[in-house]
């Protein structure tokens, strides 16, 4: 999928943005399932890209940021990127114009016998209540890259535990 966005909101904010991304599954052996995905980004001043000496500023909240569960994981929160100090000292987060983001991850489905030894099931029960509400819940190993400005990259595993019976699905990896 792809998205084109053209900002025109005043004279100091004048910016296109082109986001893609491209997924893919490949069931490997029985439940194993290879996904991956990749998604690049670019943010550029129109008036910029137009030949003009006068640059457009891109908000902050519109730039890219890179860190965290859903983008890298293994890292902080927009943790990744160009920063800036501030008078505490501390280094926030600038954002950045250009993004790239790979991951390939290995799944499987967690198995019944493994559900009911997490949970203290007996599997002599008549009926599977217990374990019905984890349904859905897989074990994963990963590689994940980026680059905002610089190249991270993450290796990991991981649980992602799929609680319906509460409607909550959580990731947990290292």
């Amino acid at each position: 999928s792809y998205s084109i966005e053209l900002v025109n909101l005043s004279n100091r904010t004048n910016y296109i943005k082109l986001d893609s991304q491209l997924f893919t599954y490949v069931p490997l052996y029985k439940q194993l399932v290879l996904s991956m995905y990749l998604s690049t980004g670019i943010i550029r001043s129109v008036d910029k890209l137009l030949g003009s000496n006068i640059d457009s500023e891109i908000p902050l909240i519109d730039r890219y940021s890179h860190g965290g569960p859903l983008s890298l994981r293994g890292f902080a929160l927009n943790g990744i990127g160009p920063r800036s100090d501030n008078i505490t000292g501390e280094r926030d987060s600038l954002g950045g114009l250009i993004k790239t983001t790979g991951l390939i991850c290995l799944s499987t489905p967690l198995s019944n016998h493994l559900i009911r030894y997490l949970t203290n099931s007996s599997t002599n029960t008549t009926t599977n209540s217990s374990t019905n509400y984890l349904t859905g819940s897989k074990a994963f190993i990963f590689i994940n890259s980026g680059s905002l400005g610089y190249n991270r990259l993450s290796i990991g595993s991981g649980l992602a535990v799929y609680l319906s019976r509460y409607i909550i699905f959580y990731h947990f990896h290292y």
